[in-house]
């Protein structure tokens, strides 16, 4: 999904090249694959994660804190917007961004249209964190119920559940130790 948004983010702006930066500890991992943690273009990235707000800068060329980043000049680059990717507990964990081989006045539509694509970036990353939370729960769940058996197993007990949605009496235990 993250390539999709990128791709639709490099058509809404003209864009040479658009990605979505993720920020772990040290490492860096975009959404074009590309996972070297010293990106030249990440400091970039950065500032826009940062950012509480989408950041537009019309010429990296002429702004101090890029126009010498050897990318800026390697690749072409002049216009840039990066919206802040935010989880749901409002934590910025990167940018969507995007290149442009032109310089970029700033438009206050394609901007709110970068942040809501960087919002469901956020949304997908929430995503996959809950569906990794639920697997561990089910984990840990199931281990908790073999535990519960063995015990139940051992203390000659003999527990009867009524499953209603399966319509199945569920009987857990030492069976001589109900008579």
């Amino acid at each position: 999904i993250m390539l999709r948004l990128t791709r639709v983010a490099k058509v809404l702006f003209k864009a040479q090249f658009a990605d979505a930066v993720l920020f772990d500890g040290d490492g860096v991992w975009r959404a074009s694959g590309i996972t070297t943690p010293d990106l030249e273009t990440a400091p970039i990235s950065a500032l826009a994660r940062v950012h509480p707000t989408v950041i537009w800068i019309p010429d990296l060329r002429v702004d101090p804190r890029f126009a010498r980043n050897r990318a800026v000049a390697k690749r072409g680059l002049h216009g840039y917007a990066g919206a802040p990717v935010r989880l749901s507990d409002g934590v910025r964990i990167g940018a969507l961004s995007v290149y442009c081989d032109a310089p970029t006045a700033f438009d206050e539509e394609r901007a709110g249209l970068l942040q809501d694509l960087a919002d469901v970036v956020g949304y997908e990353c929430d995503r996959v964190r809950a569906i990794a939370e639920h697997a561990a729960l089910i984990k840990q769940v199931r281990r908790s119920e073999r535990r519960l058996k063995i015990a139940v197993e051992n203390a000659d007990l003999y527990v009867f559940e009524m499953d209603y949605v399966a319509k199945e009496l569920i009987k857990i235990g030492n069976e001589r130790a109900f008579y």
